[in-house]
Parts: C-alpha cells; structure tokens; sequence
C-alpha cells in the first residue's frame, strides 16, 4: 500500500496532482534518477502527457515524500 507523506498531499494539492497521477507516475516511470539524499526520483506521466516528479523514501519504496510537476 502507497502511503504519502503530509509534504507530498500538499504539494500535489498545489499543484493538482491525482493520487493516482502519482502512483502511476511512480509505477510506470520514464526516467529514473537518485536525489542528494539517495532517495528514488521518478518522473512519469500524468494527465495529458504532464511530467511528473515523485520522489520515494530509500528505505520505504512504498512511501511518497514529494510529488511535483517537472517543469524542465
């Protein structure tokens, strides 16, 4: 079970992400990165083809501490 943390609800409320925007965007990821801190930083698809960023804690892969849209 995918759990978010109070950070991530909040940005994606900011940025009108869905739940399960973010979770597909963590499932079916397009590129693949690591943060500074070690952590999984994936970017997939959302609605209409939007970049997402997900950002998942190292050692929970099932814990979402950031979602955001990449603006790059």
């Amino acid at each position: 079970m995918v759990r978010f943390s109070r950070h991530a609800k909040n940005r994606m409320r900011h940025y009108k992400i869905l739940f399960s925007e973010a979770m597909m965007a963590a499932a079916h990821p397009i590129r693949r990165e690591v943060d500074e801190d070690g952590n999984p930083r994936l970017t997939g698809l959302g609605a209409g083809n939007r970049a997402i960023i997900v950002v998942l804690a190292k050692d929970d892969l099932d814990f979402v501490i950031t979602a955001c849209p990449d603006d790059d």
